[in-house]
């Protein structure tokens, strides 16, 4: 059971609050841990090309890999003066996961589609059930996440994928609250570690000051759960030393923490 037991949260501050409530719910205690923290990136020349190319109707869909990734677009946008709202309204918008697609439709958006499963994965399925054979599509999407999306798109027979990077995710240098961590960490307070990406496992480690594969992560991690969104997730963490117990079937956070329930 979860009740009365500490669930840290790796999430970027802002964003954490969500996951920290599902826990709190459940009669948990949630620790949020910033490992990232968001940095806008200069893409105000892909901004415009892409708003052109909406108004023109050369793109036939709009795919955001997350909700940031429209939040940096429309403050880009915004800077420049570019009505982008209405530019991506002439067009069908695909989400990655059911969140995004609220965000997005909180702001004004038509989502005409969500994969069944949310991931990278989910999407290419998607599209091959819809079919890409000669349609553009703009996938819109964080720069420092690595992901083959359009290379997949590509290979479908798209005839144009066109990425557009809004902002870029950073280890955060918050070095008080690592220290803080690290110290929950030791006492055995800690009895499960959420991760919503492998981008913020390796940022904990770096913020830990742990070496990937050095076996000092398994030895700080000792008696803790690692939790990971979904299997892609799992992936990466296990490619830099980090074993995930608990990795739910469905894609969301709302799934992690029954798992997290239901294994600990």
């Amino acid at each position: 059971m979860i009740s009365g037991k500490t669930i840290a949260i790796t999430m970027t501050r802002g964003h954490a609050e969500s996951v920290a409530d599902m826990v709190t719910k459940a009669g948990g205690i949630p620790y949020i841990i910033p490992t990232t923290e968001l940095r806008a990136v200069d893409c105000g020349q892909g901004v415009s090309s892409l708003a052109s190319e909406l108004y023109a109707g050369r793109i036939d869909y709009v795919v955001f890999l997350s909700a940031n990734a429209f939040t940096h677009l429309a403050r880009a946008a915004d800077a420049m003066g570019i009505h982008i709202l209405g530019a991506l309204q002439r067009v069908p918008t695909i989400a990655i996961g059911s969140q995004t697609a609220r965000f997005l439709e909180s702001n004004g958006l038509r989502v005409a589609d969500v994969p069944g499963d949310y991931s990278s994965d989910g999407l290419v399925r998607l599209f091959e059930r819809i079919g890409v054979p000669g349609r553009s599509i703009a996938v819109i999407r964080n720069a420092s996440a690595r992901d083959r999306l359009a290379v997949r798109l590509g290979s479908l027979g798209a005839s144009r994928v066109i990425e557009l990077c809004t902002y870029k995710t950073e280890a955060s240098a918050d070095d008080r609250a690592a220290r803080a961590f690290a110290g929950s960490l030791r006492n055995g307070s800690v009895a499960a570690i959420v991760f919503g990406s492998g981008l913020e496992a390796s940022c904990l480690l770096s913020m830990l000051h742990v070496k990937p594969n050095s076996g000092q992560e398994s030895r700080l991690f000792r008696g803790v759960r690692l939790a990971a969104i979904g299997k892609s997730t799992a992936a990466r963490m296990s490619a830099i030393g980090l074993n995930a117990d608990i990795v739910p079937d469905e894609h969301t956070f709302e799934a992690l923490v029954r798992a997290l329930a239901a294994r600990l």
